[in-house]
This record gives C-alpha cells, sequence and structure tokens, in this order.
C-alpha cells in the first residue's frame, strides 16, 4: 500500500526539548506495552522527553498523577482510555497552565469524538469497527443463534457505542435469535477477582449463553480458565 500522510508535514524540530507526558488507565494491559513503546520512538526521534504513569484503572490515582504532571508544568498531557467528561476538571486547568491536552482512545470521531470538546487533540481506535467484527463473528459462527453476555469498563464511551453496534448487528441479522441477554461493568483493579466468580455465576444464572464478548481482551485471561474449572469451555465460546 503507498502511504498518504493524513496532513501536511509537521517542523517537529520546533517541539525538541518540551516533555510530553502520557497517562494510562492501566498499563497492565500488553497493548499499553505497545504504545507506550510508540510514543517513547516517537519522543525519540523529535527530540522529546518521554513520560509514562499508569493510572492502575483507580480514579484516585489518576487524579493524583493529572495534579502532578500539571504541577510540574509539562508541556502536554496525552490520556489513553480515560473518559474527558471524569477527568474535565483537570483538562480546564490544564490548558490554562499553557499545558497541551490530548484524549487518546476514548471515542473516534465517527461517534463524536471525546465528550470534552476543548481538548487540542485526539485519536482512538475504530471500536465500533471492532465490536462489528465481534458481533458478525458471533452470528457466522452461531448461525444467529446467539445468547451473550457483553462485559465493559466503566466510564468508557466507547463501550457503550460497541455495545450499541453489537445489540444493532444482532437486530439486523438476527433478531429473533441473537441477543444481549446482559451487560456486566468490571473494573481494572476488580478484573482478576471478580471475572472467575462472574464467568461462573452468570453461567449458572444464564443456562442458555453461549457466548461472552468481554470489550477488552485481556480479561479473557481470567475468564477462560474459569469456565474450563466449570467444564463449560465447549459451550461457551468468547469473541
Amino acid at each position: 500500500p503507498k502511504f498518504v500522510p493524513p496532513s501536511p508535514s509537521v517542523a517537529a524540530a520546533k517541539a525538541a526539548g518540551k516533555t510530553i507526558w502520557w497517562q494510562a488507565l492501566t498499563m497492565n494491559v500488553p497493548i499499553e506495552q505497545e504504545w507506550w513503546t510508540g510514543i517513547q520512538a516517537a519522543c525519540a526521534a523529535a527530540g522529546l522527553q518521554a513520560v509514562n504513569f499508569d493510572g492502575k484503572g483507580q480514579d484516585s490515582e489518576i487524579v493524583r498523577v493529572l495534579e502532578q504532571a500539571i504541577a510540574q508544568k509539562v508541556d502536554c498531557i496525552i490520556t489513553d482510555s480515560i473518559g474527558s467528561a471524569t477527568i474535565a476538571p483537570f483538562i480546564a486547568k490544564a490548558q490554562s497552565a499553557g499545558i497541551k491536552f490530548i484524549v487518546a482512545n476514548e471515542r473516534n470521531d465517527a461517534f463524536g469524538g471525546p465528550t470534552v470538546k476543548s481538548v487540542d487533540g485526539d485519536v482512538a481506535l475504530n471500536y465500533a469497527g471492532a465490536a462489528k467484527l465481534e458481533a458478525d463473528w458471533v452470528l457466522a459462527d452461531s448461525g444467529g443463534n446467539a445468547n451473550v453476555i457483553v462485559f465493559k469498563l466503566p466510564n468508557a464511551p466507547a463501550h457503550d457505542d460497541m455495545v450499541s453496534v453489537i445489540t444493532q448487528e444482532f437486530a439486523k441479522y438476527a433478531p429473533n435469535t441473537a441477543k444481549i441477554i446482559a451487560v456486566e461493568t468490571v473494573a481494572v483493579p476488580d478484573w482478576a477477582t471478580r471475572y472467575p466468580v462472574l464467568a461462573r455465576s452468570l453461567a449458572t444464572a444464564h443456562p442458555e449463553m453461549n457466548y461472552m464478548i468481554p470489550l477488552v481482551d485481556f480479561p479473557s485471561q481470567y475468564i477462560v480458565p474459569a469456565l474450563h474449572q466449570a467444564g463449560l469451555a465447549n459451550k461457551i465460546k468468547i469473541s
């Protein structure tokens, strides 16, 4: 494929020496490590300093770290997978201090972009497109006979979009035989303890369930062993 630049070239040398503060919702997910590697590479190429902080999926930690970044007067803050509405006061405070604020992976522009429109920039994966593929695979694999439980993050607009897209795909192609029977919200700090319990209890409460869709892939490592222990690994599939 031929690369087509999305915009005119940027004089990156003008930004040399500035500090980029990258704060993820959690670093306990492999793709976050990949993104951090990319940020480091881009900053090294442009002569920037890259700083990484882990929000640990905890509101109190996210707030503490944002306050630290603003106090240190960094040049740019990038938050990843943190809903802008939940940190709106800190976005305003940072911008008032002359700090650029970029939101990553909240919601892609086709679905409205970040909730806080004053941010200096935003970029997001095509979460809705991913949800469509997840739903389509379930439909194809099940022949349209699917009873699905979806797992999502709290305060994640992109995940709300994904649930909507899955619901729409089921309604479009198998309105009478494919449905979401429950949507469960699980916060990052609770993944290791809550997912194994939920996998077993939901299977008991919903014996008709034959698919699970965790909108973040990483919790599958907690769900799969629980299904095996319950003897349900051949009955319940994960998309």
